[in-house]
């Protein structure tokens, strides 16, 4: 085989120093390299090696052909998953949530997914319902704090309110009835 690289490609300058082609062109170029490099088209040290290698199994004949005959009986058979069991304390994250940004103080309702941004206080519903969820993303990097409006939020002790501070944090919120009170799940 041959150790010459035949994509490598001479690009035009221009090309390569272009604010928005040249990363094209550049990745262009290693994925061509890459390509010829794996469908054979360089010295590979593993394809050289002549000899093979065998490994020893440690099931005798007798057990694969009990082996072949269980997996005939449970081909016939239909597989139904058990349903699915929630707990009081586990979280139902099923449904989906609505997306939406925010700039300005606002308030969230079951099912809000809020990315906020400049410092915004993102206040709960007063009167949640069992299990509401709600997520809060901070977009920015300032402080995102979530009220409980009223109600306690348990994290490590009971607080009124949680401040999100790090730029791509979020934290989902679900209602618990019997606390009663907010919690990150």
């Amino acid at each position: 085989m041959s150790d010459v690289d035949p994509f490598v490609i001479q690009w035009p300058n221009a090309w390569l120093t272009d604010p928005e082609i040249g990363p094209v062109v550049q990745y262009l170029n290693r994925f061509l390299h890459d390509l010829w490099v794996r469908t054979g088209g360089s010295t590979d040290i593993i394809s050289e090696v002549t000899g093979s290698e065998s490994y020893e199994t440690s099931t005798s004949n007798g057990q694969y052909i009990s082996l072949h005959e269980a997996q005939e009986n449970i081909d016939g058979e239909i597989y139904i998953p058990p349903p699915q069991v929630h707990y009081e304390d586990e979280p139902i994250l099923e449904a989906q949530f609505f997306a939406r940004t925010t700039d300005s103080d606002t308030l969230a309702v079951n099912r809000d997914f809020i990315e906020a941004t400049n410092s915004a206080v993102i206040k709960a519903d007063k009167c949640p319902g069992a299990n509401d969820l709600i997520k809060i993303a901070n977009g920015d990097g300032s402080t995102i704090r979530f009220d409980g409006n009223g109600n306690n939020i348990m994290y490590t002790s009971l607080d009124d309110c949680i401040d999100i501070q790090r730029k791509g944090t979020s934290i989902t919120f679900q209602w618990f009835d019997e606390g009663p009170y907010w919690r990150p799940v």
